[in-house]
């Protein structure tokens, strides 16, 4: 249901930003090597525990999802520096990132070796013409992140259709 809300999502964006907003979701990751997904961009980011490791498609209605996270508008610019905030401050001592503190509280001690991660980054095409923005709202630096909200808004809601919760860390 939910690679099909992704399409869907897709395909309208597609049609309002004339195929200048694109979303994949990318295989998982091992938290330690997350660096080898696609951080630059603005997006969601899913996080799920597989202590022997995850299926080869992500599946962001498995139960082993732990949390569904975004970047915020005009506050993290990037999926690089959220998950960077999320690792401060469940496995460094630090403090700020909500998810973060929930993931704590639900593994105690826990150090990251089974968490897994998978990104949705919500990426501009540039137009042909730097002045070709007719038709869109504004400049793409101002709504690309906004598309980000409804993008984890539906994640959450198809995985509470599927289980009739929140993943453990999404929760207060």
């Amino acid at each position: 249901m939910l690679p099909d809300v992704i399409g869907r999502l897709n395909n309208k964006w597609q049609g309002k930003y004339k195929g200048r907003v694109r979303l994949r979701l990318h295989r998982w990751e091992p938290w330690a090597t997350r660096y080898k997904l696609p951080l630059d961009d603005v997006g969601v980011y899913i996080l799920a525990k597989y202590p022997s490791g995850p299926p080869p498609k992500v599946q962001p209605l498995a139960q082993e999802v732990v949390y569904f996270g975004e970047t915020k508008p005009g506050v993290t610019t990037s999926l690089k520096k959220r998950l960077n905030d999320f690792d401060r401050t469940a496995f460094r001592g630090g403090t700020g990132h909500g998810g973060a503190e929930n993931y704590k509280k639900a593994f105690p001690g826990d150090d990251g070796h089974d968490l897994y991660v998978a990104v949705c980054p919500v990426c501009w095409i540039p137009p042909a013409q730097p002045d070709d923005y007719s038709g869109l709202d504004s400049n793409p630096e101002f709504f690309v992140p906004k598309l980000v909200i409804p993008l984890e808004t539906c994640f959450r809601g198809v995985y509470v259709m599927e289980w009739g919760r929140l993943p453990i860390c999404n929760g207060k």
